[in-house]
């Protein structure tokens, strides 16, 4: 039996994840998760494979105060949401990931159905605490993972939530 082993979240796009014991999982997903990311001047995303981080940074988003807390070497800005939700754009995954496409997996309290592929991002290869490079898992991951078209080395899978519901660590994941 497969059970959830961990449940990874951040507020904010490539800061440090909190591992949290359950989460809702709502028609949009888990709420709290990468809901904001950091935009340069001109209003495009910063990634952190492109941007050197000053130093490390996370952030805490309190849900029902609709308030984003983000620190950045020790500084502290908060501020309250503005509420734009902007859906994220997906594409289709050829190769061995599509044999899993829209299959349909129950987590605990909530069923979700499995779409396509998501690649690991950069910022795994940052300490957390530290915010340097000190360990390449885009190198570790391609030695063992054939990467997607587009280059990006499959990590996971994007779902949709069919059932909203509870998701705990140690909840069985079964296969529907």
């Amino acid at each position: 039996m497969s059970t959830v082993a961990r449940i990874s979240v951040t507020p904010v796009r490539t800061f440090r994840l909190d591992h949290l014991d359950e989460v809702e999982l709502t028609e949009r997903g888990v709420a709290e998760n990468r809901r904001f990311m950091l935009v340069d001047a001109d209003g495009k995303r910063l990634r952190s494979s492109l941007t050197v981080w000053p130093a490390p940074v996370a952030a805490e988003w309190d849900r029902q105060a609709e308030r984003l807390r983000v620190e950045i070497a020790g500084d502290v800005v908060e501020g309250s949401s503005l509420g734009s939700d902007r859906p994220l754009p997906v594409r289709v995954v050829e190769g061995p990931l599509a044999e899993l496409l829209s299959r349909r997996v129950r987590l605990g309290g909530a069923v979700v159905r499995i779409g396509g592929g998501v690649g690991r991002c950069a910022v795994t290869t940052r300490d957390p605490d530290t915010s340097v490079r000190d360990l390449d898992t885009l190198r570790l991951l391609r030695a063992y993972r054939e990467p997607l078209a587009d280059g990006e080395i499959p990590f996971g899978v994007y779902a949709a939530v069919e059932e909203p519901g509870i998701v705990r660590v140690g909840d069985e994941v079964e296969p529907l």
